[in-house]
């Protein structure tokens, strides 16, 4: 019986670990040096395909990097905002803007996504990549991208090249 009790227990935690590896529970840290090129790539992609004809400008003052629990580094790419609304451009739907998405944020890394969600009384699309970056599309025309896990010996701005 207490042979039974240890393999029941062994297949629950490895049950819950595939689980999490399953949802993304585990983020896949990106290399430092990488990090502020991929993002910045990242926004761009998604901004063309967001609202081609607008120009988005990055607030680099919301560029940093977080310690975190000894070890974690959380990259912060910042925010980006265009003149006017994302959302009711000349009719369009959340629909809309999340069927032109698609390819580039699957092209991105970031998992797809079928709707928008209120958050603090406004209409967000939100999405994660494997690195555990959160990307933020509101319906007035702001994107934000947040918590990336990035891989650096130092968690300083300096170690992902951001002077």
């Amino acid at each position: 019986m207490q042979g039974s009790r240890v393999v029941s227990r062994g297949a629950a935690v490895g049950t819950v670990l595939l689980v999490f590896s399953a949802c993304g529970g585990f983020d896949t840290p990106l290399p430092a040096e990488d990090a502020v090129a991929h993002y910045d790539d990242v926004a761009t992609t998604v901004a063309d395909a967001a609202a081609p004809e607008a120009s988005w400008n990055h607030a680099e003052s919301t560029r940093h990097v977080t310690a975190e629990d000894p070890g974690t580094c959380r990259y912060t790419p910042g925010d980006w905002s265009m003149d006017g609304p994302l959302i009711s451009r000349d009719g369009r739907t959340w629909d809309d803007l999340i069927g032109d998405l698609g390819p580039s944020l699957e092209k991105a890394g970031f998992d797809p996504v079928d709707a928008a969600s209120e958050q603090a009384s406004r209409r967000v699309l939100e999405t994660t990549d494997a690195h555990g970056a959160t990307l933020q599309l509101t319906e007035d025309g702001r994107m934000r991208i947040h918590s990336a896990l990035v891989d650096a010996d130092a968690c300083t701005e300096s170690a992902l090249g951001i002077d």
